[in-house]
């Protein structure tokens, strides 16, 4: 199967044509560690090491690197800023002991240039960022959020539940005798027994 994804330079070997699935691999990237953490990729032109559906671009950079190539960094945030993407990421493998000025430096190059910085510390873990890129890549904010629970009493249950001594039931059943969380933190030791 082939795809060819906007901001790409051409077509892609994709593993899957499900959404979400699509995960393009610059073949710079070749010989990268984390390529055998990763399924469902295949080598394809993207000016982005990793190309998330069409909207999402990634940069992957380990630090060590870095700090002997200098001069590489600059080009290719402005070659992927180019790029038409919703979403920029600048994924970096830290992987030496005095990292904080390099992370400094990079993060203001992430916020002059509009990526999203991510720091990982291993390969497998950089290569979980990418799958949960490739994993919501097609879905709404929303599906991120939260979701607030409607049952009565719902947060003096989440509340008391975390005394291990405390169930459900009993919150359950104290609260209806009771009829609201502001009674139970008035009552008295004997009013509870």
């Amino acid at each position: 199967v082939s795809a060819s994804l906007p901001g790409c330079r051409g077509t892609a070997p994709m593993a899957s044509t499900r959404p979400g699935d699509r995960l393009v691999v610059n073949p710079l990237q070749k010989g990268n560690p984390l390529l055998k953490y990763l399924a469902g990729w295949g080598f394809g032109e993207t000016v982005a090491d990793y190309q998330v559906e069409e909207h999402t671009c990634v940069l992957f950079l380990q630090l060590k690197f870095h700090l002997l190539h200098r001069d590489y960094l600059l080009p290719r945030l402005q070659a992927i800023g180019a790029v038409p993407c919703h979403l920029r990421v600048f994924l970096c493998l830290c992987d030496v002991e005095d990292s904080t000025q390099a992370l400094v430096q990079i993060q203001r190059l992430c916020v002059e240039h509009k990526f999203t910085l991510m720091v990982c510390w291993t390969s497998d873990e950089a290569a979980l960022y990418l799958a949960s890129l490739r994993k919501f890549a097609n879905r709404s904010a929303e599906v991120l959020k939260a979701k607030r629970e409607t049952a009565p009493f719902a947060a003096a249950t989440a509340a008391l539940t975390q005394v291990r001594s405390i169930n459900k039931t009993d919150v359950a059943t104290v609260l209806a005798a009771l009829g609201s969380f502001r009674r139970l933190a008035e009552a008295q030791e004997e009013d509870l027994s």
